[in-house]
């Protein structure tokens, strides 16, 4: 068994930096007041054409893909173990000049008995 695609998030407590190519700012047309300021998500190139989604809002790191592609030549066969992962996720936000993420597991029970395992992040 190995990991195929990953979707996880992290909050953290304090504002992370605006990374992008694209910032959007949406103001109010009567006052011209600014309202917010954001960036959309984008994807980071790996090896042959494959795109790891990253996207920041505030205080949230957001990660989706599959980190088995990302910058392998072997990529035909998954990363087996979470850690292994993680290292990848971790190594490419540092690029990014984003924290690093950490893991931790929850088992959830679906109404039909059964399991869903779920990743999810939390600070470090």
């Amino acid at each position: 068994m190995f990991y195929d695609w990953i979707k996880a998030f992290q909050d953290y407590d304090y504002d992370l930096p605006k990374v992008g190519d694209v910032i959007t700012r949406r103001f109010d047309v009567d006052t011209e007041e600014l309202l917010s300021t954001s960036v959309p998500a984008f994807f980071a190139e790996g090896s042959y054409s494959t795109t790891f989604r990253i996207h920041v809002c505030g205080r949230r790191i957001t990660v989706d893909g599959n980190p088995s592609r990302l910058n392998r030549l072997d990529n035909v066969f998954g990363i087996p173990n979470l850690d292994g992962c993680m290292r990848v996720i971790n190594s490419l936000l540092a690029e990014y000049g984003l924290p690093p993420m950490t893991k931790c597991k929850t088992v959830k029970r679906l109404q039909d008995g059964a399991c869903l395992l779920m990743e999810r992040f939390s600070a470090p």
